[in-house]
């Protein structure tokens, strides 16, 4: 991926702050890997991700009331109405059981990998920070396991690749993909069944 790229991101900050309040979490996002490059003494990186941090900054403002949506956002955050709103509680008070097994079982393979091959793998510190860090909100708050599952595929994805042989057969893997969509197909609509 190319580093102008992040010069979308402004773009992309327009569209969050006009569609949902949680656009603060992008300069947290932002905020990480600008502070990842800092250790590594990469100053084009750091520079890239300052530039565009400041662009997000300036896209928020693009929105029908302005700066006013701060306004917004401080009414949202200390409001009484959270303690009703599910995103809000914590995770441990939505759990249902079955629903929530994948996503536990996915969680516990997560923090098992990360525990135990801490120093040994190549996963970028970035996605690192970003998947420890949106877990332990995500304990917090059920609204931020979401990114949780989002940033930590790429961490969970090199853990898994350690277990796979060097050696793969492709055609057999393309079989089991293919077996693994057509039941994902079909079992589609059963999730619309009541």
């Amino acid at each position: 991926m190319k580093r102008t790229r992040c010069f979308l991101l402004p773009v992309i900050m327009v569209l969050w702050a006009n569609l949902h309040g949680g656009f603060l979490l992008g300069f947290l996002i932002v905020g990480i890997f600008c502070g990842a490059a800092l250790p590594r003494r990469d100053w084009v990186n750091f520079k890239i991700y300052s530039i565009a941090g400041v662009g997000c900054f300036i896209a928020i403002f693009i929105n029908p009331l302005g700066w006013h949506i701060y306004d917004g956002l401080a009414a949202t955050l200390g409001h009484f109405v959270q303690a009703y709103i599910t995103e809000w509680w914590s995770y441990f008070r939505v759990i249902t059981v079955p629903g929530s097994i994948p996503g536990i079982i996915y969680i516990l393979a997560f923090v098992a990998f990360e525990l135990r091959y801490r120093g040994s793998s190549p996963i970028p510190l970035e996605s690192r920070l970003l998947s420890w860090l949106f877990l332990f909100l995500g304990l917090y708050q059920f609204r931020y396991m979401s990114f949780f599952f989002l940033f930590s595929t790429v961490a969970l994805a090199l853990h898994i690749d350690r277990l796979l042989p060097k050696q793969l057969n492709n055609f057999e893997v393309q079989k089991s993909l293919l077996a693994a969509g057509i039941v994902g197909v079909c079992a589609l609509p059963l999730t619309f069944c009541k």
